[in-house]
């Protein structure tokens, strides 16, 4: 898969959800009315412990359900944000991307069966980026998440350590 490519459709996905370096808190799930309760610890490099606060939305939309968990790992120089989403009983997806870094943190596109994180193909990765667009595109609002899925926090915390 093309890197250059990758970047641009997982930063594109996150920009639709509000999650851009200088729009955050300003738009979408990254608004104070979507910062859920649940925090996630990350242990850096330099072995210190931070926390960070984890975002959450949902759609429903002709019968179907899309929720949505995302965090962001900002410090002096240094942003990556990660999120999962699931629609309706589908596999739970992961996407992975950094600013300010350019290497280090890979871009990442994947779904999660049985358990562990596949690579998502090209195809599903581009429509699940225009159904990103799509959503922003016709204004659809992301509602509040009340209750966060088990399964979707805990899928977080492993695409972090990815």
């Amino acid at each position: 898969m093309n890197k250059i490519l990758m970047k641009e459709l997982t930063r594109t996905i996150f920009g639709s959800i509000g999650f851009v370096p200088s729009n955050m808190g300003k738009l979408g799930i990254s608004t104070d009315k979507h910062l859920t309760s649940e925090e996630i610890r990350v242990t850096m490099e330099s072995e210190e412990e931070n926390i960070y606060s984890i975002w959450a939305g949902k759609i429903v939309q002709d019968q179907s359900e899309l929720i949505i968990l995302s965090t962001a790992i900002i410090c002096d120089e240094y942003c990556e944000f990660n999120a999962v989403y699931k629609i309706d009983n589908s596999y739970i997806h992961g996407i992975k991307t950094s600013y300010y870094d350019n290497d280090e943190i890979p871009n990442l596109f994947l779904y999660k069966k049985d358990d562990r994180w596949n690579n998502l193909n090209i195809y599903n990765q581009l429509l699940s980026t225009a159904g990103f667009i799509k959503i922003a595109d016709l204004g659809n609002e992301f509602e509040v998440v009340k209750e966060i899925d088990a399964e979707l926090l805990k899928s977080l915390h492993q695409l972090i350590e990815i």
